[in-house]
C-alpha cells in the first residue's frame, strides 16, 4: 500500500465528505478503522491558527453507516486528510512518494468474488504511542511533535476540502505473447524451396532470396540443355544440391523466427511443396530421358560408323582392310558390352552378319586362296565377342574355312604353299567331307604330273612332282606313305626327261648338272649311262656350242677304230672330255718336271720332243671329235679350260700333247695331227 491510500477492511463502509470536528490528539492524525476502542490522549488540544482555508463546495456529507454500532463516537470515526490537525490543514511532513504510473481506472471489486476491496488511502503517520506498519512497505518517517500555538477556543475549526476519490497508478498493457514455433510452416518453407523454385521465400516475402533461387535455378537449366551425353558436369550438379540444402535450411530458419500478419497455413504449404517437388523430380526424369536419348543418338551414329567402315572395305584385300576390320570390331564389341540394352547394341547382330560377309567376300568370289586368312580370322572372333553374341555366326566360317583349305591346297599341289594346306586341313577339320578328298586329289596330282613328263615342260612337272612327294609325306597320321612312294618315282623318270629338255633347249649348263645329278643320285636306273653322256656333250657344248647342235649318238656306229693318244705336257691332273661319234671323258696324271711356257711355239716344241710325259690311247670310229681339257685349278692355279675340235680319218694315227702357257692358256692341238706319221 502505497502512502496516502486508504485502508479498508471487510465489512465497513467509508464515507467521504466533510468531517466533523472533534477532539484529537496533539500531533497525530486521524484514522479509520474498524471495531471499538480509543485513541489516548497525551496533551491538551490546541486552538488552531487562523489560516486561510478554501470552503467546500458542498456542505457535509453525512450519512447512515453500516457495521457495528460500537466503536469510537463520531468524531474520532471521521476520518482526517493526511497533514491535517483537528481537521485543519498543516504543513505535513516530506515523505517520499513514488510517481504514479499510468494505469486505467481500478475496478471495484465485486463481494462475490473478493474478500478484499481495493486498497484506499492510508493514514499518514500513525500515532507515536502504536505505530502502525503497513502491509505493503515500510511505514513514512515521523517528525517529532512540533508545538502550535494556541488558537482561542471560541473559534470554530474550518473544515478541510472534501478529499478526492482515490487514485491508482495505470498498469501498463499486457506484451503481445511471443510467437510460437511451427514446425510444420518450417517444414513447408524448406520443402517449397527444395523445389528450386524459391516459393518457400515467395510465401515468406523474401523477394531477393527468391530471386537468387530463380538465378540459379536458370543457371542450371542454362548448363543442362540442351541434354548431352555427357549430362551435367559434376561439380555444377554438387553445388546445385549443396544450394537447395542451404536454401531450404534458411528457409526453415526464416519460418521458424519471422511471423507473418496473415499466417501461412502449414498443412496446405507442407502439401503444396510435396506437389512441387514433382517440378524438379519430374525434370530429372524428363532430363534422364532426353539424356538417354542422346546417348541412343550417340551409339547409333558410332553404329553406322562402323557399318561405313566395313562397307568402305569392300573390294579390298583382307591384308590392305585389316586394320579397318578390327577398328569396326571393336566398335561393335563396345556396344554389345557397354551398351547392352540400347537401340544400337539390338542392331550389333545384323551389323555383324554383314561383317562376316564382308570379310569373306574372297570365299563367294571363289579365290579359296585368297579366302583362308579371313576367314582364319573370323575363326577367332568368338573369343574376342563370345560365342553367345554371335550366335551362329560363331561356326558360320568352319565349312568355308575347310572348303577353302582344300580347293586352295589342291589347286596348289605341286607348290610348296599347296602341301601345307592339306595337311592344315586334315588337322583343323579331320571328321569333315573336305579332308576325306584329300589322298584321292593327291593320287591325282601325280598321275597328272606324270603324264605332263612327255609334254613341253617335263622339268616344270618334274618339280612339282617333287612338291607333291613333300606335301604326301607331310599329311598328318602317315596319310601320304603310299603317295610319297608314287610321287618319288615320277620324280626319278622326270629327273631324267628334264635333262634331255634342258640339252635340247640349249641350256647345256643345266642339262650338265640334271643329268649329273640323276647319274649320281640313280646309280641302278637302266637311263644312268645316257646320262652321263649327255652330261659330258652338255658340258662341251656349254663352252663350245657345236658340241651340242644335237645329242650324242647312243650306241657307238659300227667299223674300225683309230688311235688316238692324249698326253699330259703341264704341271697338275688333265681331265680330258670328249664327243663325237663317241662320248667319253679320261683323266691323265700331272707331269712332274713339266713347266709352264710363255708361248705356244716353246709349247709346241717341247711336245714334239717327245720327253715321255703322261698319257692314254683312245681308240675312236672316225668322225668329228670335240675335246674339252680341264686343267686341277689347284695345282696350277686360275688355269683357263681349252677346247678344241679334231675330225678323226683312217690311215692316220693321231696324238693330243697338252701344255700350259702362261698367260694364252692350254696349248692347242695346231701342227700335231700325224706327228708319229700316217697309217697309209
Amino acid at each position: 500500500m502505497r502512502p496516502g491510500d486508504e485502508h479498508v477492511t471487510p465489512g465497513d463502509e467509508v464515507v467521504s465528505g466533510r468531517p466533523e470536528p472533534s477532539d484529537a490528539i496533539p500531533g497525530g492524525h486521524g484514522g479509520v478503522g474498524s471495531g471499538s476502542g480509543s485513541v489516548p490522549r497525551d496533551k491538551p488540544r490546541d486552538k488552531p491558527r487562523d489560516e486561510p482555508r478554501d470552503e467546500p463546495a458542498s456542505g457535509p456529507a453525512s450519512g447512515p453507516t453500516s457495521g457495528p454500532t460500537s466503536g469510537p463516537t463520531p468524531e474520532d470515526a471521521s476520518p482526517t486528510l493526511p497533514g491535517s490537525m483537528n481537521g485543519q490543514p498543516s504543513v505535513p511532513d516530506e515523505v517520499p512518494r513514488p510517481a504514479p504510473e499510468p494505469s486505467p481506472p481500478p475496478t471495484e471489486p465485486s463481494p462475490a468474488t473478493s474478500r478484499h476491496p481495493a486498497p484506499t488511502a492510508a493514514p499518514a503517520a500513525p500515532p507515536p504511542e502504536t505505530p502502525h506498519v503497513s502491509q505493503f512497505g515500510p511505514p513514512p518517517p515521523t517528525a517529532p511533535p512540533t508545538p502550535l500555538p494556541t488558537a482561542p477556543p471560541t473559534t470554530p475549526p474550518t473544515p478541510p476540502p472534501p478529499t478526492a476519490p482515490p487514485t491508482y497508478a495505470p498498469t501498463p498493457p499486457p506484451s503481445p505473447p511471443a510467437p510460437t514455433p511451427d514446425p510444420l510452416r518450417a517444414l513447408s518453407a524448406a520443402l517449397l524451396n527444395l523445389t528450386g523454385l524459391g516459393v518457400g521465400y515467395v510465401l515468406l516475402k523474401q523477394w531477393l532470396l527468391a530471386a537468387l533461387c530463380w538465378a540459379a535455378t536458370a543457371g542450371l537449366l542454362f548448363v543442362a540443355l540442351p541434354a548431352e551425353v555427357d549430362g551435367v558436369p559434376g561439380g555444377v550438379l554438387v553445388g546445385f544440391i549443396a544450394f537447395l540444402l542451404l536454401a531450404a535450411a534458411d528457409g526453415a530458419r526464416r519460418a521458424l523466427r519471422t511471423h507473418q500478419s496473415r499466417p501461412l497455413r502449414a498443412p496446405l504449404a507442407v502439401g503444396l511443396g510435396l506437389v512441387l517437388l514433382a517440378v524438379p523430380a519430374g525434370g530429372v526424369i524428363a532430363y534422364d530421358a532426353a539424356r538417354d536419348e542422346a546417348v541412343e543418338e550417340m551409339l547409333l551414329e558410332r553404329l553406322d560408323k562402323a557399318d561405313r567402315i566395313v562397307t568402305a572395305a569392300d573390294g579390298r584385300t583382307f591384308d590392305a582392310a585389316e586394320d579397318d576390320y578390327r577398328a569396326a570390331l571393336a566398335i561393335y564389341r563396345d556396344l554389345g558390352e557397354d551398351h547392352p540394352g540400347s537401340k544400337a547394341a539390338e542392331r550389333v547382330p545384323d551389323s555383324l552378319t554383314a561383317y562376316y560377309k564382308s570379310v569373306a567376300a574372297p570365299y563367294d568370289e571363289r579365290e579359296y586362296c585368297d579366302a583362308l586368312k579371313p576367314l582364319e580370322y573370323l575363326r577367332t572372333l568368338p573369343g574376342t565377342l563370345g560365342k553367345g553374341r554371335l550366335g551362329a555366326l560363331a561356326t558360320w566360317p568352319d565349312d568355308r574355312l575347310a572348303t577353302s583349305l582344300y580347293e586352295c591346297g589342291s589347286q596348289s599341289l605341286g607348290t610348296t604353299a599347296g602341301g601345307g594346306r592339306l595337311g592344315e586341313l586334315l588337322r583343323t577339320f579331320p571328321d569333315s567331307d573336305q579332308a576325306g578328298k584329300v589322298e584321292p586329289a593327291i593320287r591325282d596330282a601325280i598321275d597328272a604330273r606324270s603324264s605332263d613328263l612327255k609334254g613341253a615342260d617335263p622339268c616344270k612337272a618334274t618339280e612339282e612332282l617333287r612338291n607333291i612327294g613333300s606335301t604326301a609325306g607331310a599329311l598328318p597320321d602317315d596319310t601320304g606313305d603310299g603317295l610319297s612312294g608314287d610321287a618319288a618315282s615320277a620324280v626319278e623318270s622326270g629327273t631324267y626327261a628334264c635333262g634331255v629338255d634342258e640339252f635340247k633347249d640349249g641350256k647345256f649348263g643345266d642339262a650338265a648338272k640334271t643329268l649329273s645329278g640323276f647319274a649320281g643320285t640313280y646309280k641302278s636306273n637302266g637311263k644312268r649311262d645316257r646320262a652321263k653322256d649327255i652330261a659330258i656333250a652338255a658340258e662341251i657344248a656349254e663352252a663350245r656350242p657345236a658340241a651340242g647342235r644335237s645329242l650324242p649318238p647312243a650306241k657307238s656306229p659300227g667299223g674300225g677304230k683309230l688311235a688316238y693318244v692324249l698326253e699330259n705336257g703341264g704341271p697338275g691332273p688333265l681331265e680330258v672330255l670328249y664327243t663325237g661319234p663317241v662320248t667319253g671323258s679320261l683323266k691323265l696324271a700331272s707331269c712332274g718336271g713339266c713347266k709352264t711356257y710363255t708361248d705356244k711355239a716353246e709349247g709346241k716344241k717341247a711336245c714334239l720332243a717327245g720327253k715321255g710325259y703322261p698319257s692314254k690311247t683312245l681308240h675312236l670310229p672316225p668322225g668329228d671329235y670335240h675335246f674339252l681339257y680341264k686343267r686341277d685349278a689347284s695345282s696350277v692355279g686360275g688355269v683357263r679350260n681349252n677346247t678344241e675340235g679334231s675330225k678323226i680319218q683312217p690311215g692316220y694315227r693321231y696324238t693330243d700333247c697338252s701344255y700350259v702357257v702362261t698367260g694364252g692358256g692350254l696349248g692347242d692341238l695346231d701342227g700335231l695331227d700325224g706327228l708319229d706319221g700316217l697309217d697309209g
